[in-house]
C-alpha cells in the first residue's frame, strides 16, 4: 500500500543519512562506501515518494500527520546539502511541493520545522534553504506567535551573523528584509540595543557583503522596532563614536562599513525630520519626541566627518 511505501522511503533515507553522517566521522573511505546504501537514482525516488505522499489530503489527515511531516522536512533540508547536485534540486522541489500543499492545514507546524533548522544553524545551504522559505511564510505568523519568536529567533540570528560564509551572510540580509516588518514593533528596546551591538563588530569586517548585510540589517532594525527615532539616534550615536576622533591608523574597513550605514541611515533621518515638521505644524511635538530624535549637532558631524573622507587616499572610501 501507499502508507508502507512511504514508511520505507522514510526509512531508507534515515537510514542512509545517518551512515553518511557516520561515515563522515570515520576517516577510512572504505567504511564510507561500505556504509552508504542508496543509489542516487534511489535517493531520488525515495525523496518523491515521501513529497507525493505528505502531500495527499487524505495523508494529511491522519493523527500521526504532523510527526511524519517533521521527519519529512527534516529530511528535505538535510538532502539541500547533499554533494550531488541532482539531489540538492530535488530536494529543493519536494520542499516547495510540501510547503505549497500544507500551507492551509500545518502553518504552524512548517514554520516551526524551518524555525528548527535555522537554530541548528548547521550546513549553509540547508541553513538558507530554512531561512528565505521562514521569510516568505513570516506574514502569515499569528500575533500570538509574534513574540515566542523573536524571543527564540534572536539568539539564532547573532549566531548566524557570526559565520564568515558570503552565502550565509546574504540569506540572513534577506530573512531580515522579509521578518522585520512582522516581528520588528515585538522587540524590546534592550533587544534592539543588543541586536544593533552584535551587528556592529560586522561593519568592519573583511567581507564586503558581511559589511553590507550588517549596514543593511541594523538599519532595518531601527526601521521596524517600535520607537524608529530613538533607535535611529542610538544608531547615529555609535557610528560616529567608531571614527570620531577620526585617526589615520583606522583600518579602511571600518570606514567603508560606516559610510555605508550611514548611506542606508540619512533617507530615514531626513523623513523623521518631515515627519517633526508636519506634526509641529499641526499639534505641536511633545517634548519627549523631541528628545529622543537625532540631534542637529549629530548631523553636523556626520557631514564634518564626510567631508574628511573625501581627502581619504584609498578610491573605495571615496566613491
Amino acid at each position: 500500500s501507499n502508507m508502507e511505501k512511504l514508511a520505507r522511503s522514510f526509512e531508507a533515507l534515515k537510514n542512509h543519512q545517518q551512515s553518511s553522517t557516520s561515515a563522515d566521522d570515520t576517516s577510512t573511505k572504505d567504511a564510507k562506501k561500505k556504509d552508504v546504501t542508496l543509489t542516487k537514482k534511489d535517493y531520488i525516488a525515495n525523496l518523491t515518494v515521501i513529497a507525493e505522499g505528505i502531500s495527499t489530503a487524505n495523508f494529511r489527515s491522519l493523527g500521526e500527520f504532523p510527526k511524519f511531516l517533521g521527519i519529512a522536512m527534516e529530511i528535505f533540508l538535510t538532502s539541500c546539502n547533499d554533494s550531488e547536485s541532482d539531489i540538492r534540486l530535488k530536494a529543493d522541489e519536494c520542499l516547495n511541493k510540501v510547503i505549497k500543499a500544507c500551507m492551509e492545514s500545518s502553518l504552524g507546524r512548517l514554520q516551526l520545522e524551518l524555525y528548527k533548522e535555522i537554530k541548528k544553524n548547521g550546513p549553509s545551504r540547508s541553513l538558507r534553504a530554512a531561512l528565505w522559505r521562514f521569510a516568505e511564510m513570516a506574514h502569515l505568523i499569528r500575533p500570538q506567535k509574534c513574540r515566542p519568536y523573536v524571543i527564540n529567533l534572536l539568539p539564532s540570528i547573532a549566531r548566524i551573523s557570526r559565520r564568515p560564509e558570503d552565502i550565509v551572510q546574504e540569506a540572513l540580509m534577506n530573512f531580515l528584509i522579509k521578518t522585520l516588518p512582522v516581528l520588528g514593533t515585538f522587540l524590546t528596546d534592550t533587544e534592539v540595543k543588543n541586536l544593533m551591538k552584535v551587528l556592529f563588530p560586522n561593519l568592519k569586517h573583511t567581507s564586503a557583503t558581511t559589511r553590507r548585510t550588517a549596514a543593511r540589517c541594523i538599519v532595518l532594525i531601527c526601521q521596524y522596532g517600535r520607537k524608529p527615532a530613538l533607535y535611529f539616534s542610538w544608531l547615529v550615536q555609535a557610528l560616529l563614536m567608531f571614527v570620531i576622533p577620526v585617526k589615520e591608523s583606522f583600518p579602511v574597513q571600518i570606514h567603508l562599513g560606516v559610510l555605508l550605514c550611514s548611506r542606508y541611515t540619512v533617507p530615514h533621518l531626513v523623513m523623521q525630520r518631515a515627519k517633526e515638521q508636519g506634526l509641529k505644524g499641526s499639534f505641536g511635538v511633545t517634548k519627549k519626541e523631541e528628545e529622543t530624535g537625532v540631534k542637529d549637532e549629530q548631523l553636523v558631524k556626520i557631514f564634518e566627518y564626510l567631508i574628511h573622507c573625501t581627502r581619504h587616499a584609498d578610491h573605495n572610501v571615496l566613491t
